[in-house]
């Protein structure tokens, strides 16, 4: 948008200026502003491209019974009609009693005939069935939607069947995908544990692996054997506090202390405050006790504690919401956020003012979200980070530390202080602890910009914000140029706790003899420790990790573990060449994942005694076994596998990976997932299952139930 006011500044508009249908704009007096995606350039209509119905397998056996009965009374109506030609043509003319006409045309009679005969056999054509399905159909999803099994009473919510073809498929199901976070968990974020300046603070978690408590202190790990692996079936985790959240005495020590790594402790309790897009509220409207947050000052600390406590977060994610509750409950709490101001308060009550200068959203390629702002009291800018340890450790300025250690600068220790050089060391074996503990993890980072850097910066990204052309490649290297030359600050753990009944269905689905795949974005120790807890792998299980870097690194892994742990003499071939000259013939693919495995057979029924195994495949990994020279390869140790975790998986991986076993084994799927990242795979599989949860209604609006 273009304003003649201040020079002629352009304006960049983007899909955060979008307003959608049913918003109202608030707290503003007048808008500039401009209409798009109207009538027929809506996308709605753009991208309609006609229903994308799912036909159920007796559908589609009925179809084909029904083209071969017509066709089969298509021959008999016609060898008739040729028949009566035929015989008319021999006694026109004739003096034949039951035949009066002497003048008939053969070809007319025949075509006559042909007509009469279909009306005759027309029967063959079993029209009533379908009215008899349909009918059928109708009564079992009535007894779907009343069955009170299905019901949710906390939100007064029954099953919804979207398609009448949906009891079809359900009793023909062989693989099961479903997404982790509020399919198999609750969705609902605990903050248990975190690890500032590489010390630990656990808050006194309560591990599934032992069931005992560890105590809250100063840098004691997350259990008490981490690493042996003693997982019980039968544990689940640990129930989340009804109230708040219980504080770790070391940490509340280490808050109100100023020693050397409370500049540490600050700005990551900041990053917990900003970084994220969360919404203020308060639960009484009198404006009469509300402080005056224009300037940074220090309040009374009574005061403001009670003007805390009326404030309410409204989080995009349950993940924010635990982060800034669990910094309010260390006294760094939101107070006030405007477009370009947001207030911290600290535990001794005084106003941290920042200005919000940028705001560099979540998104799934760069798997981090940043804020810059600048500090009302000392002008200075910082880049605050958050996000996967994977990108937040590649983007550090110095990768082997974490920090930025200075020329000449001398290290002080004291008891209990971690050296700076360890704390990436010391980070990453925290979240290593922390996930097989089941819960996700995030890494928090900072970054202090000069002004003439972010000067530079921000021409570059108003260039980008304005271009016309390849915005979104322009704006991802923008956000990519600033969010390096990192300063590790610390990590979170983060608890959700399992569905009830999770570990009881999985396991009844795996002695039905269904195979059920767990596809998630998480971190690939939380994937494995969730696995453990919802009986989706056990101790009795040989596990099997694919983590690659390069294409022919997964298929030397991939063939080393079907020789090790499957028979030698399998079918497959993973020759390329061989692959290439097959996929020449029609069905090849097909024909290729489709043959029995004899080796497989064999193991099964010789020794009884065989391990049952478990694959476990990262997102790295995913774009490899999905090539074409390798899906035969991948489908076959996967599909001796009782138990598949992909971890680390964007949203196309996820339909990638489901629309190959649908088609390359040829087997019926279900997809089970609650949030919109889990749309693509619901509507890739046969039949789909949407959750209205805490991620809003996209995949049970979707879904076929």
């Amino acid at each position: 948008i273009h304003r003649d006011v201040g020079g002629g500044r352009r304006f960049p508009v983007d899909r955060g200026n979008l307003l959608l249908r049913g918003c109202v704009l608030r707290n503003t007096t007048r808008v500039a502003g401009l209409v798009v995606y109207a009538g027929h350039q809506t996308k709605a209509l753009l991208n309609n491209s006609g229903p994308r119905a799912k036909r159920s397998k007796l559908e589609k056996d009925i179809n084909t019974d029904v083209f071969f009965q017509l066709a089969l009374l298509l021959v008999i109506c016609t060898i008739g009609a040729i028949g009566s030609g035929v015989w008319t043509s021999e006694n026109v003319g004739k003096n034949i009693t039951y035949f009066p006409f002497n003048d008939l045309d053969p070809a007319l009679e025949a075509f006559i005939r042909f007509w009469t005969y279909i009306i005759i056999y027309q029967v063959i054509i079993p029209v009533s069935l379908y009215v008899t399905i349909e009918i059928i159909k109708i009564i079992q999803v009535y007894f779907l939607n009343w069955d009170l099994d299905m019901y949710y009473e906390p939100t007064d919510r029954p099953f919804l069947a979207r398609a009448l073809n949906v009891t079809e498929d359900l009793g023909q199901i062989q693989y099961i995908f479903s997404d982790k976070t509020g399919t198999l968990t609750e969705n609902e974020m605990v903050f248990r544990c975190c690890s500032v300046g590489g010390r630990n603070y656990p808050h006194t978690l309560t591990t599934i692996t032992g069931g005992k408590g560890v105590e809250g202190g100063e840098g004691g790990d997350v259990a008490n054997d981490p690493d042996s692996g003693n997982f019980q079936e039968e544990t689940d985790f640990p129930s989340p506090p009804s109230s708040k959240l219980v504080l770790d005495a070391g940490l509340v020590r280490d808050v109100e202390n100023t020693g050397l790594c409370h500049d540490y402790l600050q700005d990551f309790f900041v990053v917990l405050a900003l970084c994220n897009t969360v919404v203020l509220s308060r639960k009484t409207q009198d404006t009469q006790d509300v402080p005056d947050f224009s300037h940074e000052a220090t309040w009374d600390r009574d005061r403001l504690a009670e003007y805390v406590q009326t404030i309410t977060y409204e989080a995009e994610s349950p993940d924010e919401a635990a982060l800034v509750e669990a910094a309010r409950s260390y006294g760094y709490a939101l107070v006030a956020r405007s477009p370009g101001r947001a207030v911290v308060t600290t535990p001794t009550g005084r106003l941290l003012v920042y200005h919000t200068l940028h705001v560099l959203e979540f998104d799934s390629e760069r798997k981090c979200m940043s804020v810059v702002v600048k500090e009302d009291w000392s002008g200075r800018i910082l880049l605050y980070s958050k996000g996967a340890d994977t990108v937040i450790f590649s983007n550090l300025a110095h990768p082997d530390t974490g920090v930025l250690v200075e020329s000449g600068e001398e290290e002080e220790e004291g008891p209990g202080e971690e050296r700076r050089e360890n704390r990436r060391e010391l980070t990453e074996n925290r979240l290593t602890l922390y996930a097989k503990e089941g819960l996700r993890t995030l890494c928090m980072a900072r970054r202090v910009l000069g002004g003439e850097e972010y000067g530079d910066w921000v021409e570059g990204r108003r260039e980008a914000e304005v271009a016309l052309e390849q915005r979104e490649e322009k704006l991802f290297a923008s956000a990519k140029a600033i969010e390096s030359q990192l300063e590790l600050l610390g990590a979170t753990g983060i608890e959700d706790r399992l569905q009830n009944g999770v570990p009881e269905t999985i396991e009844s689905l795996r002695m039905a003899g269904i195979k059920v795949w767990v596809l998630t974005g998480d971190k690939q120790e939380t994937a494995i420790n969730v696995g453990f807890s919802s009986r989706l792998v056990s101790e009795n299980m040989d596990l099997i990790k694919i983590n690659a870097s390069s294409l022919e690194e997964t298929r030397e892994i991939l063939e080393c573990r079907r020789r090790e742990f499957f028979d030698s003499d399998s079918d497959y071939s993973t020759d390329s060449s061989q692959d290439s000259r097959l996929s020449t013939r029609p069905l090849a693919f097909l024909w290729k994942v489709g043959r029995p495995r004899r080796g497989v057979g064999r193991r099964e029924g010789g020794k009884g005694e065989e391990r049952p195994k478990a694959l476990v495949i990262d997102g790295g990994t995913l774009p490899f076994v999905l090539d074409t020279s390798l899906k035969s390869l991948f489908l076959d140790v996967a599909s001796q596998c009782v138990s598949v975790i992909c971890s680390r998986a964007t949203p196309i991986q996820k339909a990638s990976v489901v629309g190959l076993v649908k088609t390359g084994l040829n087997q019926m799927t279900l997809a089970v997932g609650d949030g919109a990242n889990d749309v693509s795979m619901i509507q890739t599989a046969n039949i789909g299952v949407g959750i209205a949860g805490r991620e809003g209604m996209q995949t049970g609006c979707l879904a076929q139930g």
